[in-house]
């Protein structure tokens, strides 16, 4: 079950024909055979270019990005942009050299049934990658398949369908293994409440499982410090309740932020998730390609501060100052794409001209019960008294996506320009910047994150 394998069965699952692909490609790979991700050169007219990728887990697509003759191209990338992606010998060693708890072929040894957890397809976690070494090791420890099933930790997001599953962990596994939503509303477990009052309210299935797997990525978080570890517990199976007290009480009542890993918010989560008795806690660290540059597996805490620890750096991105124009390319993450514009706020001069690449079919995310449940969406669909830009130093903001919808319009002012294709960028763009025009591009603002320190 190889990685190309599985990309094969999820393009003729997702039923995305040669011609879209190559449509959404934006260019061809042919004679192309060294650029990746963040590379720049001239075209044969003298045009400066840069490719970027689009579109995660629906063709990760290259796109090429041309501007003017004369225009000055900078590419910020993260440190880890172009680390290499684990060869399988490197993923099933770390599977094998786990971290404060024995691997998974011992430990799931005599358990009758065992479920998986993996997030949704609004993170962008390339579980697929990794689902048939975690299989090996169940098959090691005498796990049969019957006896295996998944469950999206999908929180309270909308839940996922048979084609986002397959995107997420491939078609082969859909098609052998049962696949499960969560439901943050129905069929739940309490097990009390933390210190701070949380309460710890969890899925049913999951915490009737003999054994428990967690999936994650570990990416850059605002609340949490980094994603992954216990966050496949709360929210990823919790109930409404518990996922509410998290964003309007905890949030609101301790200091948190990215790369801030012990704040008091994750605290409360690896509470949870030790109290739901997960026994392998398996974290990514990924490259600007979305793929697996790291893996580390073990303790639910132990296992995700080595892998945060790998990961600071990694995504640690030095910033380009004073730009005349700044793109911020929300991949792999483009479905919550706002908020990656703040790349421009930390870039851009004065009267520059800020663009924000948001471009993927499925469009941003259209639901999340936590906010539906505070009138966020609804509030939002009204549009109430919306004015500026949301970069304040800008004298223009343009969101570029091939793939337009009102509802993605409705977070913004209408001062805000809205293109859905790259000529249409670049003529907004020459209305007021010329020769010598310096160009910022974070090629994958969704990984990325400026200096800071570590707090573990």
């Amino acid at each position: 079950m190889s990685q190309k394998s599985i990309n094969v069965s999820r393009r003729k699952f997702l039923g995305l024909s040669t011609a879209a692909l190559g449509a959404a490609s934006m260019c061809s790979e042919e004679g192309r055979p060294d650029y990746q991700s963040g590379t720049t050169g001239l075209d044969n007219k003298g045009q400066p270019y840069a490719f970027i990728r689009t579109s995660e887990f629906f063709g990760d697509a290259f796109m090429q990005l041309t501007f003017p003759p004369g225009w000055q191209i900078q590419v910020c990338k993260m440190n880890g942009h172009d680390a290499p992606s684990l060869t399988d010998e490197q993923i099933r060693q770390a599977l094998q050299n786990t971290i404060e708890a024995d691997r998974i072929a011992v430990l799931a040894q005599g358990k009758r049934n065992v479920v998986i957890t993996f997030d949704d397809c609004a993170r962008p976690t390339p579980a697929a990658r990794l689902v048939p070494f975690v299989i090996e090791e169940l098959h090691a420890a005498g796990v049969e398949d019957d006896n295996i099933f998944f469950h999206a930790a999908n929180g309270s997001h909308s839940v996922m369908t048979q084609q986002e599953m397959t995107a997420k962990l491939g078609a082969n596994v859909v098609a052998q293994y049962p696949c499960w939503n969560h439901d943050c509303f129905f069929g739940l477990t309490s097990l009390g409440v933390t210190d701070e009052g949380m309460p710890i309210k969890l899925s049913k299935r999951f915490l009737n499982a003999d054994f428990k797997i967690c999936l994650s990525g570990v990416k850059p978080h605002g609340m949490a410090g980094y994603g992954g570890g216990a966050k496949s517990i709360v929210p990823g199976v919790a109930s409404i309740d518990t996922i509410s007290f998290v964003h309007d009480v905890l949030d609101n009542r301790f200091l948190s932020g990215i790369a801030f890993v012990n704040n008091e918010v994750r605290l409360q989560m690896e509470e949870a998730a030790r109290r739901a008795k997960v026994d392998m806690s398996i974290n990514m660290v990924i490259n600007g390609n979305r793929e697996v540059a790291g893996v580390f597996a073990g303790d639910i805490v132990a296992a995700h501060r080595a892998a945060a620890r790998f990961a600071h750096p990694h995504y640690h991105t030095d910033l380009a100052k004073d730009m005349d124009v700044v793109i911020s390319n929300a991949y792999p993450q483009s479905v919550e794409a706002a908020k990656e514009i703040k790349y421009c706020s930390m870039s851009l001069r004065e009267g520059g001209s800020a663009v924000l690449i948001q471009d993927t079919p499925a469009g941003q995310r259209k639901m999340h019960y936590s906010g539906w449940r505070r009138d966020e969406e609804r509030l939002g669909l009204k549009k109430p008294g919306k004015t500026g830009l949301p970069v304040p130093q800008a004298s223009q903001v343009i969101i570029f996506n091939r793939w337009p919808a009102k509802w993605d319009e409705l977070n913004y002012s209408d001062q805000v320009y809205f293109a859905s294709s790259w000529d249409e960028v670049i003529s907004r763009l020459k209305r007021i910047h010329g020769e010598g025009t310096r160009v910022a591009i974070y090629p994958c603002a969704g990984l990325q994150h400026q200096p800071l320190e570590l707090r573990i």
